[in-house]
């Protein structure tokens, strides 16, 4: 198990108890960024973690239902958050498209997509 993991492992356990973490607290149990502890937590583990800032401090959290979900209907929650994630990679995609056809390379664009050529 890597670092990573072990740290994200801890602060999603402490969240499934009802804890909150700030970047500082983060900051106390791993070296590891927030927003990849959290990107992870999200996309990994599939849970639905908010942010709420008061303060100009963020903090971290899982709500109540959220809590109550991954302890009783695990499977809807993870089926509803990769919908999720797929969503709003799509509209990453689809914005990244608009600008391409706004920078005037449509015609390669649309090369590419016939071709199926994939970039590395």
């Amino acid at each position: 198990m890597s670092k990573r993991t072990k740290s994200t492992q801890i602060i999603l356990n402490g969240m499934l108890d009802g804890q909150h973490f700030t970047k500082r607290s983060i900051a106390l149990i791993t070296s590891e960024d927030s927003g990849r502890i959290m990107d992870e937590i999200r996309t990994r583990y599939l849970v639905p973690v908010e942010c709420e800032v008061s303060r100009g401090q963020a903090a971290w959290y899982i709500k109540s239902t959220e809590i109550y979900r991954y302890k009783n209907q695990r499977a809807q929650q993870k089926s509803e958050m990769r919908k999720t994630i797929r969503g709003k990679r799509l509209i990453r995609l689809a914005n990244q498209v608009a600008r391409a056809i706004g920078d005037g390379d449509s015609e390669l664009l649309r090369a590419m997509i016939s071709k199926k050529i994939r970039q590395k």
